[in-house]
């Protein structure tokens, strides 16, 4: 292995998940997050906002987002939030009513509208005294079974995670890979990192890490985000 690589580095995040080539993995990852089963799995995405590097030179932003579609029109967000700051949650919630508005056309009825669901995973501890690691927050009245709406924000937080957890679903998968991700081995990964998914992720690490532009580009955005750590990042 010639250098370690992060995952939840902001480039390499949107690599492993906005690329057309990885599509499978967006579609395994919110299958796996969401919890949806055999019957209700989204088996196909369309990547609104593809992986360019581009878009990464001269910002140093701490959040980085994936949007796609489904087969139904339901939109998905996908955030990685790997600083904590005071108005951080005030924050989630800017950035999904933002994606939430930019659907609303030209004398279109609010009807048309389509759910979003926004996942967000974050390297630091949001909840200090609830042990859980995924919450799924809706809109709702307390007390209530039913939901305002089919909008969701899920959090994960990696923290929260226990590493010596028994990996009994795929979201574990996925959650392990992020927070250990730059620890692995790329070619002797640990079981719990040896399915197809997991491996193609893997792979992902090890181009930018083998590759010497890539490494370059990735130690920038290295540089870029520690230098902005801890600030307030409206996009």
């Amino acid at each position: 292995m010639k250098h370690r690589i992060d995952p939840k580095v902001d480039c390499v995040f949107k690599s492993i998940f906005g690329q057309e080539e990885n599509k499978n993995l967006l579609i395994h990852f919110l299958n796996a997050v969401l919890g949806l089963e055999e019957g209700s799995r989204i088996v196909d995405v369309t990547i609104e906002n593809p992986y360019d590097e581009k878009e990464f030179i001269g910002r140093r932003q701490i959040c980085v987002e994936g949007k796609a579609t489904d087969e139904k029109n339901d939109v998905f967000l996908i955030e990685i939030q790997s600083a904590m700051h005071s108005s951080m949650i005030s924050g989630m919630l800017h950035t999904w009513s933002g994606v939430y508005c930019s659907q609303v056309e030209k004398n279109m009825s609010f009807a048309n509208l389509k759910p979003l669901i926004s996942i967000w995973i974050v390297d630091k501890d949001l909840f200090e005294d609830v042990e859980k690691y995924h919450f799924n927050f809706g809109i709702s009245s307390p007390g209530m079974e039913a939901n305002l709406t089919d909008d969701e924000i899920h959090v994960l937080l990696l923290p929260k995670f226990k590493t010596d957890t028994a990996i009994t679903k795929e979201e574990h998968r996925w959650i392990y890979f992020f927070k250990e991700g730059r620890s692995i081995d790329y070619d002797n990964p640990p079981e719990v990192l040896e399915t197809k998914e997991m491996k193609q992720a893997i792979e992902v690490l090890k181009r930018f890490s083998e590759n010497q532009e890539k490494y370059l580009f990735y130690q920038r955005r290295v540089d870029a985000l520690m230098e902005k750590k801890g600030s307030v990042q409206i996009h």
